[in-house]
């Protein structure tokens, strides 16, 4: 089977490494990089996702499998899904006996693919410039940025490091002392006469998330130097944007636009997601049947993907474990359950913005779950988290007066 060592968190997808040290000179090889000393966990996913040496495994196992680190998510699930394909084609794959994935689920993975997959390495056009300066990319890593198009969006792919700050991901490495800070003129670009130029010349490709990838509010991702770097800078292999002649002034008035555009989707969110509270206070207190007991102690944690981080081995399991019934209870005991619920919601927020919110949404990284789910855990939340036997395990005021 494929086998994953090491207690570290899951890979942070698409960015620290990917977009900032894309650019910095390391003079290692992707050997001396697997021998590195890590200062954090952070930094293990970094190098484990957006690193050249990301696909080499630690070992093989006895079936001929590669045996993976925790934080090389990417390495992994290529080769999940490299068997999975075999698998849809119906080609022999020594590796299929022992991997513990449904047929079902293999089958799926053709429209509904594994996260990582698609975590870039050094996505950067020139080798020596920073795409991002230390303002953008904490904000990016607070509250990632999915995509939006023809009013339809897609909740941000990569987990969101929420509480991260600027001291945070300049001690990941010393070599993130080179991201630049932001300037003043950064700080002083006119909103206005961005929108106009936003209007102008690049709405016809970046009001929404198609064909580019980036809409206004993902533009906020990147530094008024990267901005003027590259819409002048010359078209190469793997660039679909015509080039475009924009001035200091206009990098950084266009800058300040993409900043108040994500400033104003943010506020927006952040009022949808305190509607919450109201929509739980307003779900009915109710005596549940014991096929929806019985599904929710016997197949809503793990049909719905939370064991993966919440599971013996999950990043999250010390927030909450579902490593075992016991544990589980014991949550529901000791703590306000109605965070469940909470966290499912923010995720349907932030699929309907296409943007993390400040308190990220679970899923971390997948879509949301359907709104039925969504609303059977806060009704069986409200009614007190009954066991089969209708005994209840968590208490608050929503359910003092339940049955």
């Amino acid at each position: 089977m494929l086998h994953v060592v090491g207690r570290h968190p899951t890979c942070l997808r698409r960015i620290i490494l990917g977009i900032v040290l894309g650019f910095i000179s390391f003079g290692l090889s992707a050997v001396e990089l697997d021998q590195r000393v890590y200062h954090n966990a952070i930094a293990q996913e970094c190098h484990g996702c957006h690193f050249e040496n990301r696909m080499k495994p630690v070992g093989t196992l006895a079936n001929g499998a590669s045996q993976w680190t925790d934080q090389k998510c990417v390495a992994c699930h290529t080769e999940i899904d490299e068997v999975a394909s075999h698998y849809r084609q119906g080609i022999d794959d020594f590796r299929y006996v022992a991997l513990p994935v449904k047929d079902e689920r293999l089958k799926s993975m053709a429209d509904y693919p594994l996260a990582y997959l698609d975590a870039p390495v050094w996505p950067v056009f020139q080798s020596k410039s920073a795409r991002v300066n230390r303002t953008t990319l904490v904000n990016f890593l607070n509250a990632p940025h999915g995509t939006c198009h023809e009013g339809t969006c897609i909740a941000p792919g990569m987990m969101a490091y929420t509480g991260i700050s600027e001291s945070d991901v300049l001690a990941i490495s010393e070599h993130f002392s080179a991201i630049p800070a932001e300037t003043q003129r950064e700080q002083q670009g006119s909103i206005r006469r961005g929108k106009m130029l936003f209007d102008q010349k690049c709405a016809t490709c970046h009001d929404s998330s198609q064909p580019s990838g980036y809409n206004a509010t993902a533009m906020s991702l990147f530094s008024a130097h990267w901005i003027e770097q590259y819409a002048n800078g010359p078209v190469v292999a793997g660039r679909s944007m015509p080039r475009m002649t924009v001035s200091r002034r206009d990098a950084h008035d266009l800058y300040a636009y993409f900043q108040d555009v994500r400033a104003r989707s943010q506020t927006k969110l952040a009022q949808a997601v305190s509607q919450i509270e109201l929509n739980f206070e307003r779900l009915p207190q109710k005596h549940l049947s014991a096929k929806a007991l019985t599904y929710i102690w016997h197949g809503f944690w793990r049909d719905t993907g939370c064991v993966h981080c919440h599971g013996i081995e999950g990043r999250a399991k010390d927030a909450f474990s579902m490593a075992s019934r016991r544990e589980i209870e014991h949550w529901l005991k000791t703590k306000d359950a109605r965070a469940l619920y909470q966290r499912l919601a923010i995720r349907e927020k932030e699929e309907a913005f296409g943007l993390g919110a400040a308190q990220a949404g679970m899923p971390a990284t997948g879509r949301p779950l359907p709104s039925q789910l969504i609303q059977l855990l806060g009704i069986w939340i409200k009614s007190g988290c009954p066991n089969e036997t209708h005994q209840q395990l968590c208490q608050g005021k929503w359910n003092d007066q339940a049955s």
